[in-house]
């Protein structure tokens, strides 16, 4: 029988150690619950939207309302928001999305980005597009405008213009606004 009690001894002395742990795993599992609760109260709620904002629109600071926007002003959304709705890091994008351009023939010119400001061009604008030698087509909107410090590219809906399109003779194109003419046609 000493077997057994030493058995017996021994699961009692593991129950024991098991037991004088609990206070510590409890206390641990109370300060980790404790700190989950404070962080999801404390927590701000993301920012809204204080207005409709339409899809590829550049968020200013006006476009928001409550919460932190530092990390959204600037960018573009990626789709349509309504007003009072949240406005959180995936619903933005550093760059403006393409338009759809589906059953579009388009051009893409590349532009000083001071010539763009001067002659203030942005998207819907109805442009002429200027070659060297001879205005190209006829006028075309601006689907697209996207800029760096330097240049910019437009891209310009040209599915009215006759299609004997030429890539060498839009390298070196510019554009006028519709309805102004290009230098060549004076």
């Amino acid at each position: 029988m000493t077997w057994l009690r030493r058995f017996h001894r021994t699961v009692l002395l593991l129950l024991v150690a098991l037991f004088r742990g609990v206070p510590y795993v409890c206390f641990v599992l109370a300060v980790l619950a404790a700190g989950y609760f404070v962080q999801q109260r404390t927590a701000e709620p993301p920012p809204v939207a204080a207005r409709d904002l339409h899809p590829n629109h550049p968020i200013v600071a006006g476009d928001l309302q409550t919460g932190s926007m530092e990390n959204l002003v600037g960018k573009y959304t990626k789709y349509a928001i309504a007003a009072g709705k949240p406005v959180v890091a995936a619903d933005v994008s550093d760059r403006p999305l393409l338009p759809d351009i589906a059953h579009k023939l388009f051009a893409s010119v590349s532009m000083r980005a001071d010539l763009v400001s001067s002659l203030s061009l942005g998207v819907g604008m109805p442009v002429q597009i200027c070659t060297q030698t001879q205005k190209y087509g006829l006028p075309g909107p601006i689907l697209a405008v996207n800029c760096d410090r330097r240049f910019c590219t437009i891209i310009v809906d040209v599915t009215q213009t006759s299609p004997d399109v030429r890539a060498d003779e839009l390298k070196k194109a510019w554009l006028v606004r519709h309805p102004f003419f290009c230098v060549t046609d004076r």
